[in-house]
């Protein structure tokens, strides 16, 4: 199977991220995040497609697609409701995660060699999920990729 632009879109995205959060596990389910195994919820990353639009652009004579990633990032709230230093280091640790992933898309925008541009737009600012007995922060990061398919 011959890859395309799209494949090597999100391909370059996961290496992206792995490269930049080097001790998290991948998360097999990005879309519901309860539905993973706990420890990989402790610190995980993973990529949900989002939504694509027509840009209305012509790259090399290909009509390009603008496509939205997140980039979802998980981490275990492992403290008491009231230890507020355990809580802040937690939300600390997350938005350094954040950051990594965001310095690394602006210092590489093109991923591979069919992605003619990848931008961070937004975060949703930290979230929390609770599964069973255990405590996450999640935090998203919006990705817009541009390609072009070439057949």
């Amino acid at each position: 199977m011959t890859s395309t632009a799209i494949t090597d879109a999100y391909d370059g995205l996961v290496t992206l991220v792995s490269g930049a959060l080097p001790n998290h596990k991948k998360i097999a389910n990005p879309y519901s995040l309860t539905d993973n195994m706990t420890p990989i919820l402790e610190q995980g990353y993973g990529i949900r497609i989002g939504p694509s639009k027509n840009p209305r652009r012509f790259v090399g004579g290909y009509r390009s697609t603008s496509r939205t990633f997140f980039v979802v990032i998980t981490r275990e709230l492992a403290a008491n409701a009231d230890d507020t230093t355990q809580c802040r280091a937690s939300e600390l640790a997350i938005l350094e995660d954040a950051q990594a992933v965001m310095k690394a898309a602006e210092v590489n925008p093109t991923l591979s060699n069919k992605v003619t541009l990848s931008q961070w737009d937004q975060d949703s600012g930290i979230g929390y999920v609770q599964e069973e007995k255990y405590k996450f922060l999640t935090l998203e990061i919006g990705c817009t990729v541009e390609y072009t398919e070439t057949n």
